[in-house]
């Protein structure tokens, strides 16, 4: 059974990210946030802020609003490079 972000959220930091690792799928990289993921039915992202790491899980737009200019949608979803996306997973 696929990972529910309530489950995520649930998870501490290194469970959290033991499961990007397992099950996201990389989408892209923004060098003033960290790295995105697509968990299914949710978003993950590793924010990088000096040495600590921080693994988050979401659903909305608004937090993907970093991550724009580097995804591209396409008829089999979200993708890496290209233009910003006019639609995705949300609340």
């Amino acid at each position: 059974m696929p990972l529910t972000l309530y489950d995520f959220l649930r998870l501490g930091q290194e469970g959290r990210a033991e499961a990007v690792f397992r099950e996201g799928e990389f989408l892209t990289s923004c060098a003033e946030r960290g790295n995105l993921y697509h968990m299914g039915t949710f978003y993950a992202e590793v924010l990088y802020d000096g040495e600590r790491k921080e693994v988050r899980g979401f659903r909305t737009l608004r937090n993907l609003e970093p991550y724009l200019d580097h995804l591209s949608v396409t008829g089999n979803g979200v993708g890496h490079g290209g233009t910003k996306p006019g639609s995705g997973p949300e609340d």
